[in-house]
């Protein structure tokens, strides 16, 4: 009696008479296609999260830029004046939102895209110092 590698019963999917699988029989034919709704489910996440990230990212840079722009005009305006300080928050790509000078003190608020931030300076002697106030 000859030896096969298997025997012909192991499974009602075998069909001996043709020797292959069936269209509806061969395994993973119904699941052609599966993954690709998968696939396309975690590019719209990542996509989303790099929206997110650039968002989140673009907000740090404003709020960066209007610390900036603040110190530099309150400097400028314990220094100088209001007008000084409304040039330098200008150049820095800022809008002075509002500007108030007691005696040596200046304090500035600007706006920077979406954030706002106060600081303020002192003038001390021949120049200013910052007195390192900034509140955002």
């Amino acid at each position: 009696m000859p030896v096969f590698p298997f025997p012909f019963s192991f499974s009602a999917r075998f069909r001996p008479h043709a020797g292959c699988w069936t269209r509806r029989e061969r395994p993973g034919v119904g699941e052609r296609g599966s993954v690709l709704p998968l696939v396309a489910l975690v590019i719209v996440a990542l996509g989303g999260l790099c929206v997110g990230l650039a968002g989140m990212g673009a907000d740090a840079v404003a709020a960066a830029r209007a610390r900036t722009a603040a110190d530099a005009a309150a400097l400028a305006g314990a220094a100088e004046g209001e007008g000084v300080a409304r040039e330098v928050a200008g150049d820095n790509g800022a809008e002075v939102v509002s500007y108030v000078q007691e005696g040596v003190d200046a304090e500035v608020r600007v706006r920077v895209g979406g954030a706002e931030v106060a600081a303020r300076a002192t003038r001390t002697g021949g120049g200013a110092s910052v007195a390192a106030e900034s509140e955002g």
